[in-house]
């Protein structure tokens, strides 16, 4: 996974060297991506093979909340299921 990867210092799949020397130099990137990988595996049952992609900006504006957001427009309509762990 994209996490193991980048926990592990090993930035080789990003395309460019700024993003490569930016994600080896912030420590968070390898929690943020722990906790995300763990959400959607764990928490809602996404496949381990399902291509995610996600950006930074879109035009601008910040998108770090758009995980949350889709995951709760999701569950209002019922597209996703929580796993249940009881």
């Amino acid at each position: 996974a994209l996490a193991d990867k980048v926990c592990k210092h090993d930035v080789a799949l990003f395309a460019s060297k700024e993003q490569q020397e930016e994600v080896g130099a912030e420590n968070h990137y390898c929690l943020d991506l722990s906790f995300q990988y763990a959400l959607l595996k764990d928490g809602v049952g996404m496949p381990e093979n399902r291509v995610v992609r996600s950006t930074r900006k879109i035009n601008d504006a910040e998108t770090g909340w758009c995980l949350g957001a889709s995951l709760a427009v999701l569950d209002q309509n019922r597209y996703c299921k929580p796993k249940s762990f009881f």
